[in-house]
């Protein structure tokens, strides 16, 4: 990241960029990120008593977005993810009764494995459950930069175009 923009993001949430953060610390700057960027936040995951439930959801927009966060520098869908990511988007879909739009955050993905989440992100439009957006953390934190400036009229669509395919 540029040094310009670096010095409009709050330090805090830096500290994935830096490591060391527990996934809990990298959920709740997660939440922080998108609230800096306007969106009403739902803080769910691990803040709930069930474990079956995306991390994030972002409230009062037109359609329903959850978002799920992997602390991981190289993110890579595993099998049981893949499941979870499904199960999640078909939870949501029956509450709703409309497909959301799902947003994977993650640090960095695994260049060599992101057939699979093409693969998902094709499974679950087709299904008609979810869109998804994969995006990597220091893009969202770009995103904030350009907001805290005035560059940024509608940060969802934003956000959306920075996922990675």
């Amino acid at each position: 990241m540029a040094s310009e923009e670096v010095a409009l993001i709050p330090p805090l949430l830096l500290k994935p960029i830096l490591g060391g953060v527990s996934s809990e610390e990298f959920e709740d700057i997660c939440c922080i990120a998108l609230k800096l960027l306007g969106f009403k936040v739902e803080h769910l995951g691990y803040k709930r008593k069930y474990v079956d439930i995306w991390d994030l959801e972002i409230k009062g927009m037109m359609k329903p977005i959850i978002i799920d966060v992997k602390n991981s520098e190289s993110y890579s869908l595993t099998a049981d993810e893949r499941r979870k990511l499904k199960d999640y988007a078909d939870k949501k879909y029956k509450e709703e009764n409309k497909p959301s739009d799902m947003i994977l955050i993650a640090l960095g993905f695994d260049s060599t494995n992101l057939d699979h989440l093409r693969e998902l992100k094709k499974e679950l439009e087709n299904l008609g459950t979810a869109w998804l957006y994969v995006v990597k953390y220091p893009d969202l934190l770009r995103l904030i930069s350009r907001y805290i400036r005035g560059e940024l009229d509608d940060p969802l669509d934003k956000l959306k175009n920075c996922s990675i395919f």
